[in-house]
């Protein structure tokens, strides 16, 4: 089982957005990603059905996931529960670092303070998506494992392998071993085009 992740980078004229419109635009251009990766994998494009929490909910034994900055959206679908998350690579202060990871987990990922935090957060983002907690449970998650593009994050005793991908200084991360996962990068400049309408969110 394959996993086709897509990763868009932002217009700038889009960039500009605040509020409400910047957030629409971001899921919209989240969801026009999961449906290229949908397309891509053979899949129906999904109807973008979440819950009362705003998770992605499956359908048509779809299952779905976005994640975006403010300059990058991704989107991705598999036959099994999937996440996702993005991050434009930036500097953190001590403190921030420090609150998404320790020292071990620092020694793990390489010891380079600014991308190794951009590596745990992302992938501890995703499997927190996965496990449907969200940041709540950051605590209780940790980087058991790395290596140049994928890890093992270990969440509540259970080791879920996640793999990364760099673009254009970004760091992104999705649930599923790296020999399973083939990334798509579309540049602002991109031709590609979305063949299926855009939907709005279905609330489950």
């Amino acid at each position: 089982m394959v996993i086709r992740p897509y990763v868009m980078e932002v217009p700038l004229a889009a960039q500009g957005l605040r509020g409400e419109q910047r957030v629409e635009d971001l899921t919209l251009r989240g969801r026009d990603a999961a449906a290229m990766s949908a397309m891509a994998s053979g899949h129906a494009v999904p109807q973008f059905v979440v819950d009362d929490k705003d998770r992605p909910q499956p359908t048509r034994g779809i299952h779905w996931a976005i994640a975006h900055s403010s300059t990058m959206v991704a989107g991705v679908t598999s036959v099994e529960p999937v996440a996702i998350d993005v991050e434009r690579i930036r500097p953190r202060a001590d403190y921030q670092i420090a609150g998404a990871m320790d020292a071990e987990e620092l020694d793990i990922l390489g010891g380079d303070a600014v991308n190794a935090y951009f590596c745990a957060w992302v992938a501890k983002e995703a499997v927190l998506k996965l496990a449907g907690v969200g940041l709540p449970g950051l605590s209780r998650c940790r980087i058991k494992k790395a290596w140049s593009d994928h890890a093992v994050v270990s969440f509540d005793g259970i080791d879920y392998p996640v793999t990364f991908a760099f673009f254009s200084g970004h760091v992104a991360a999705v649930t599923g071993r790296p020999e399973l996962v083939q990334w798509t990068f579309l540049p602002e400049d991109s031709d590609a085009e979305l063949t299926p309408p855009r939907g709005g969110a279905v609330l489950f």
